[in-house]
């Protein structure tokens, strides 16, 4: 059972308000700062200033939780008691934000993705890499979480272990073929002159063809015909013929001279030539005893659903993983309408893929479908310039930045977290030689760029900053 929210959204430094009188032994041997220091006299940047961190006595009402977040860290004591997130906290969207080799899949994304089908939320699962069956394995083992049913596994690629899924099988109205469409060519809005015409022409020919396809078979077609419709235009012609109401998007193409058609076609015809590969159709003809539907899925309390988009495998594996990704967000939105369950997203190296799903509009359709998504980054400039990862990440009310992130996300961390006025003190001497202090306030970041990049949490952990849970970030430490 998902708990509901928990009484903590005014968690606050014990200790802020008031600093001591000096500083205490533990930050003149550590060299950090923490709530209730006062500020060092001298040289102020040789301390790690996490005065504005919460501290694991401040974080005693998220001890328990469905989705762990390792332990809290004392920024001079070290790790203490575990803490963790709720179904209500998550729900709100996270981005997890590493380097590769951070830890973030392993100690954030894996553990929550098991989590999530423990307490019977419908998750889905972007694997990158090609090894999360086994993490989940690992993970399963070190709980000792029996196995569960409902592992659904996708990978256009993996002829040999995958599922079999018909994409066009979900294809129902205007706007699934609208969304097949954008995730095997991406959105053109950051395009211009006759790069956005004709990125958008395909479009709107690709959306034409896939609503006339589905409407002129008697059955549920293969998405290799896709393909073999666009290359033949005496083809293409009889089923726009077949299906009139459909066909009024390609009235443009299907008269063209057919000289000029084969080159006007030509790019498209290109996006589409691998789904006709025959070494494929057993993973995309959603036939046989392997196969499996979105209503199967659904119908699956705690399903989990792991889509293959190795980086390695190119375009054709990030475009099927999109594919899946924007026909199941239509019917995860119809499912809540109807009571049905709830739905974890784990997209890992989304920027990848984020043209393809329209990233901005699947948190905002996700969320009315009482769902979340957890994004898993490298670095926010993966987005590309600072408005776009600043309107992407604009969603997430938990941000959790990992040991090591990369200058650019310490920079988009530090604007989260925004700045605060901080006493400092400073020494001189009189002409009679006599020390006096005088006490004076800074505007300075709630946190440095050394406190994000290099937190003292050991070899993996992060800075957490959830704004459902408090203003003020905390640290955390992982075990692997």
């Amino acid at each position: 059972m998902v708990r509901g929210s928990r009484s903590v959204a005014n968690l606050l430094p014990r200790a802020f308000i008031s600093p001591g009188p000096g500083l205490s032994r533990l930050a003149r041997r550590t060299g950090v700062l923490v709530a209730g220091d006062a500020p060092p006299q001298g040289v102020r940047n040789t301390f790690l200033d996490y005065r504005e961190a919460l501290l694991p006595r401040d974080l005693k009402p998220i001890e328990q939780g469905e989705f762990p977040l390792g332990k809290s860290v004392h920024p001079q004591k070290g790790a203490a008691q575990a803490c963790a997130l709720s179904w209500a906290e998550l729900n709100l969207h996270a981005a997890v934000i590493g380097p590769s080799g951070s830890g973030k899949t392993r100690n954030v994304l894996v553990p929550w993705l098991v989590a999530g089908t423990e307490v019977g939320l419908n998750v889905l699962a972007i694997d990158v890499r090609g090894d999360l069956l086994q993490e989940i394995k690992a993970q399963k083992q070190r709980w000792g979480t029996p196995p569960r049913q409902g592992l659904f596994y996708w990978d256009v690629t993996q002829t040999r272990n995958s599922r079999s899924w018909n994409p066009l099988g979900e294809v129902r109205t205007t706007q699934d073929a609208s969304m097949f469409a954008t995730a095997l060519l991406g959105e053109p809005a950051s395009l211009a002159g006759n790069d956005r015409f004709f990125a958008d022409r395909d479009l709107r020919w690709l959306r034409g063809l896939v609503s006339v396809l589905v409407a002129s078979s008697p059955q549920t077609p293969e998405v290799g015909q896709l393909f073999r419709l666009i290359v033949d235009q005496k083809s293409l012609g009889a089923a726009v013929r077949s299906v009139p109401g459909q066909a009024h998007e390609l009235l443009d193409l299907i008269s063209f001279p057919p000289a000029e058609y084969h080159r006007a076609t030509s790019g498209l015809a290109n996006k589409l030539s691998w789904m006709a590969d025959p070494a494929l159709r057993a993973t995309l003809s959603g036939t046989g005893a392997r196969s499996f539907s979105f209503d199967t899925y659904f119908s699956t309390p705690g399903a989990l659903l792991v889509v293959g988009a190795r980086l390695s495998d190119g375009e054709r594996s990030l475009a099927a993983a999109s594919i899946i990704i924007n026909l199941l967000r239509m019917r995860a939105l119809e499912r809540f309408s109807n009571h049905g369950p709830s739905t974890l997203w784990i997209l890992d190296e989304v920027p990848k893929y984020a043209s393809r799903i329209q990233l901005d509009q699947l948190l905002d359709v996700i969320r009315g479908a009482g769902g979340s998504v957890v994004m898993g980054l490298q670095d926010v400039s993966q987005f590309g310039t600072e408005v776009e990862w600043s309107r992407q990440l604009a969603n997430c009310s938990t941000v959790i930045a990992m040991k090591g992130v990369r200058p650019s996300s310490v920079s988009y961390v530090s604007k989260l977290l925004g700045r605060r006025q901080a006493p400092t003190t400073t020494e001189s001497r009189d002409w009679q030689g006599k020390i006096s202090s005088t006490m004076s306030f800074a505007d300075l970041p709630v946190l440095g760029d050394r406190e994000i990049a290099e937190p003292p949490v050991g070899r993996y952990g992060a800075i957490v900053h959830s704004s459902t849970l408090s203003p003020y970030p905390w640290l955390v430490s992982f075990n692997q």
